[in-house]
């Protein structure tokens, strides 16, 4: 004891410390190699545990590990999923739509009110028929 205090050990071990506050080359060089080691093992031991894992997925799927179902019943459940698309293929939305305005059609065709008002038709007539161009143009409907 020294004046009734006991003696303090050290916090870091004087090889460590150096008056300046620098290390040496030497300190720092087998740090930063200790420091590549440690993560080139690391490196080595996720690539290992990688390709376990993909070998043993790999078995699985050789083994037919992998499907859940019967190979008979999910070719099955795809003939049915085929014939299901085929079917509505065939009953469309598009065909009744057309249909829909096929009917309107007709409806306006039958009408007996027409946008012009009168009876007469606009028709494309032959040149050599007629030669007055009023009439090459327009024809009525009695006639046509």
């Amino acid at each position: 004891e020294h004046g009734g205090f006991p003696l303090r050990q050290p916090l870091f071990p004087p090889e460590t410390i150096m008056a300046s506050g620098f290390e040496s080359e030497r300190v720092l060089a087998a740090r930063k190699e200790d420091k590549r080691r440690q993560r080139e093992a690391l490196l080595q031991q996720a690539k290992a545990n990688y390709e376990k894992d993909e070998r043993r997925k790999e078995l699985k799927r050789l083994r037919g590990e992998d499907t859940w179902m019967l190979n008979d019943v999910n070719e099955r459940l795809e003939e049915m999923k085929k014939e299901h698309t085929v079917t509505k293929k065939k009953h469309s939305k598009k065909h009744k739509r057309e249909k829909k305005k096929k009917t309107k059609r007709e409806k306006t065709d039958d009408s007996p009110d027409t946008s012009s008002g009168s009876s007469e038709e606009w028709v494309e007539a032959p040149v050599a028929q007629s030669s007055s161009t009023e009439q090459a143009w327009k024809a009525k409907k009695e006639e046509s």
